[in-house]
């Protein structure tokens, strides 16, 4: 049988530090999970999330998150106060837009949020100067902006299946690059 509740008496289990309820009935982030502040990994893979509650922002000591394969359509501003988050996966939602306050995630290293709706990359998307995967394909997006240069620990970056038409000459600055995949593009042009 599948949870869609979780007992309020899990907030007592305060040196919890990893909860993963993959392949469950959640329709919301239940509140009680919200409360446990030493939780380092959430995941809640596969439910049926419509909503991530600004409460997030109050887990600060989260470094992964896992809500794919969810019905999130928005991230609140909140999700910025996460400053120990190294992992968020955000794909196979229904995300139309990334909000700049994401891009204040300094210690993040892998953003996915791929098979979404998104349509445009943030500027604010080069301060996040620790990311070494980033995972955009299969969204509506664009344009890659010039500030994706400053991403100089990137090792992939995954921008297959948009409607990406040109690629920034700013790309030469990541050095570090070893996956670049942008297959089934329009690609007219590469800047020099």
């Amino acid at each position: 049988m599948d949870l869609c509740k979780i007992p309020k008496t899990i907030k007592d289990l305060t040196q919890l530090t990893s909860l993963n309820l993959d392949y469950n009935n959640f329709i919301i982030i239940p509140n009680v999970i919200l409360d446990l502040k030493n939780l380092h990994y959430l995941s809640l893979h596969k439910n049926y999330i419509e909503i991530i509650p600004i409460e997030i922002g109050k887990m600060i000591e989260l470094k992964t998150l896992i809500l794919s394969d969810n019905n999130i359509s928005s991230i609140p501003k909140e999700i910025g106060n996460l400053s120990n988050l190294n992992e968020l996966d955000l794909s196979n939602n229904k995300i139309v837009k990334i909000p700049t306050e994401l891009c204040n995630l300094s210690n993040l290293t892998i953003l996915n949020m791929y098979v979404n709706y998104i349509y445009n990359l943030p500027r604010e998307i080069g301060k996040l100067t620790n990311l070494n995967i980033l995972n955009v394909s299969c969204n509506n997006i664009r344009f890659i902006p010039d500030e994706i240069g400053y991403l100089i620990n990137l090792k992939g970056l995954y921008i297959m299946q948009n409607n990406i038409t040109s690629i920034p000459h700013n790309i030469i600055y990541c050095t570090r690059l070893q996956y670049f995949f942008y297959d089934n593009h329009k690609i007219q042009y590469i800047s020099p």
